[in-house]
């Protein structure tokens, strides 16, 4: 099953857009069943090499009550973080389990390079720069939210 990197500057945006990917993934499932959690910032620099561990454990172990899996593993980008054994899972990333990473900031590069050769699938969620660009970004999330604005409020 597929990975996931959701990276951006505002921890809000990358929130809703892991909330979003998690409902699509677990769907009608358990949650309680299929869905498991881990946020590297929470945990003490000492302990880090064990919730890696923990992270590639729980993507590797089939769930006893469904045929897949969602692993989330927020912040990956703290340091330090021995990202090695993560990077060797996505070598052969387990069947059934769909495994999602957060990132705010700079992923490192052995992650990345490991993500990119998985498949992973990408989200940005920084809105863009440019104020045309950002128009049409601002324009889109009022869509989704299936809000209306006037045009002429966007210009301005």
């Amino acid at each position: 099953m597929p990975t996931y990197l959701i990276t951006g500057d505002d921890e809000r945006l990358i929130s809703a857009q892991l909330t979003e990917l998690v409902d699509q993934l677990v769907g009608d499932a358990d949650r309680s069943s299929v869905y498991e959690s881990y946020d590297f910032a929470d945990v003490q620099a000492d302990d880090r090499d064990a919730a890696v561990a923990q992270v590639v454990n729980a993507a590797q172990t089939q769930s006893l009550f469904a045929d897949f899996r969602v692993v989330v593993a927020r912040h990956v980008e703290v340091t330090p973080l021995d990202t090695g054994p993560l990077v060797s899972y996505l070598k052969a990333p387990a069947d059934q389990c769909h495994l999602v990473l957060t990132a705010r900031g700079r992923v490192p590069k052995a992650l990345t390079d490991a993500l990119k050769k998985a498949g992973t699938a990408m989200f940005e969620t920084t809105p863009p720069s440019k104020r045309r660009e950002l128009v049409e970004w601002y324009k889109a999330k009022f869509v989704e939210a299936g809000l209306k604005i006037d045009a002429v409020a966007l210009e301005e």
